[in-house]
């Protein structure tokens, strides 16, 4: 029994180590595959976040489209942060009871216990704020200015689209100086059928690179008769950065400063016309309302020489959203032939530009199609755009509806403001 019980004790040791060396192995395996998989973890949820707040507000849009074409009240919020903490934990033991003194309970008293284990939690915290208020008036119910029409005419590649949406109606100067209103509204037959017109005009110069939408950027000087008068200056605060100090040959002094005029819409370059030009067409308009985009039509002239000034007046973010729900509802759109002047617009690879009847059109049913990203549910209907057809190519309406659809989400993203990113109570949502 004695030799019995060293070859048992001997055996055990053996088994011992051999478990030792086994939890060693599975701890370090463990560790490992636990520092793989927080990467992995972290990169699935902020893609599964962003993921999320891009289908919310998409969402919110199309929700209030529906609202507003059931002449109920638009409510936006906003989801300025999501803070995620990863906790991932690790153990392991080995433990037992070793060598027993008692022979007749030497198989039974010895053993040993193994534990491995490993823990993975994650708490994201997110921030969810109304838009209400003074900030609803600011962001909502104001009209767009001029510095973000320069912004979405040089980020979408159709003209057309930013105007059909963003526009409000067009004050047009005639050949003989009169004015009369083009209001972009399907109610007004004539006054829509000519604003349409107007568009389709704009969209194919600037198609043909024959249109600038921008900024006059110009001198304004300011003479000084002699040096005694400029002595009298106080040069540290008139001059800066952007103002210069020019000597004539007279011994008169001009200080000039470069000026970043009024965003303009031409069919000339402005930089092919004079510096005074340019200064006389700024003051011209400097003080309209910042809603207000000049057309300055030089190639066409009036009966007595000046050229074709027109005022294109802006929307605000409520309007633009109101304006897509009656074309779904009361004011629906009709088709508008373009004007005798107006050539084929042409995009990419040469292909024809879509100028549908309707601004913007939803597809609705008892259920959203599977695939389709940007959709929603209201009043038991189910709403979407259109994406492709049987997972192919792109259909032409629909691309063009899906433009449309992104510069309204462009525009409602550029109303963010610092207020909305700093405030309000986060609402935390614990997994």
């Amino acid at each position: 029994m004695r030799l019995i019980i060293l070859a048992t004790q001997e055996t055990l040791s053996l088994v011992f180590h051999m478990a030792r060396s086994f939890v060693a192995t599975g701890i370090i395996y463990v560790v490992t595959l636990s520092a793989c998989a927080s990467p992995m973890a972290i990169n699935t949820a902020m893609i599964a976040y962003d993921d999320a707040v891009l289908r919310a507000e998409n969402e919110l849009l199309l929700l209030n489209v529906l609202r507003a074409r059931d002449d109920e009240p638009m409510h936006f919020t906003v989801t300025p942060s999501i803070a995620a903490t990863f906790h991932f934990q690790v153990n392991g033991g080995i433990g037992g009871h070793m060598f027993s003194s008692s022979p007749r309970t030497a198989y039974n008293a010895n053993f040993l216990s193994l534990n491995l284990g490993g823990e993975a939690s994650e708490s994201p915290t997110a921030q969810i704020i109304p838009i209400q208020g003074e900030e609803f008036t600011r962001r909502i119910l104001m009209p767009l200015d001029q510095g973000k029409f320069e912004f979405l005419t040089n980020q979408s590649s159709n003209i057309g689209a930013v105007l059909r949406l963003t526009v409000q109606e067009i004050e047009v100067e005639s050949q003989k100086k009169d004015l009369h209103l083009l209001r972009n509204s399907p109610g007004y037959r004539e006054e829509y059928l000519e604003f349409r017109r107007f568009v389709q005009h704009l969209a194919y110069l600037y198609a043909t690179r024959r249109l600038y939408v921008g900024p006059l950027i110009f001198d304004d000087p300011l003479e000084v008769p002699d040096q005694q008068t400029l002595s009298k200056l106080p040069l540290d605060q008139v001059l800066d950065g952007r103002q210069r100090l020019e000597r004539l040959d007279d011994n008169r002094y001009v200080i000039s400063r470069t000026v970043v005029g009024r965003i303009m819409i031409m069919d000339v370059n402005p930089f092919l016309l004079s510096n005074q030009e340019r200064l006389n067409l700024n003051r011209r308009f400097e003080y309209m309302k910042s809603n207000a985009i000049p057309v300055i039509m030089m190639r066409d002239s009036t009966v007595n020489g000046d050229p074709l000034t027109s005022v294109i007046r802006l929307r605000s973010f409520a309007q633009i959203v109101k304006f897509l729900a009656n074309g779904l509802g009361k004011e629906p759109e009709y088709d508008v032939e373009p004007d005798d002047q107006t050539g084929v617009i042409t995009g990419a690879f040469g292909r024809p530009v879509p100028d549908p009847p309707q601004t913007f059109k939803l597809h609705s049913g008892p259920e959203v199609p599977s695939g389709e990203f940007i959709s929603t549910v209201h009043k038991g209907q189910a709403y979407w755009l259109e994406g492709t057809r049987n997972g192919s190519e792109p259909i032409r309406e629909a691309s063009w509806d899906l433009e449309v659809f992104g510069l309204l989400y462009q525009i409602f993203q550029l109303t963010v403001s610092e207020g909305t990113q700093n405030r309000g109570l986060p609402i935390t949502i614990a997994k």
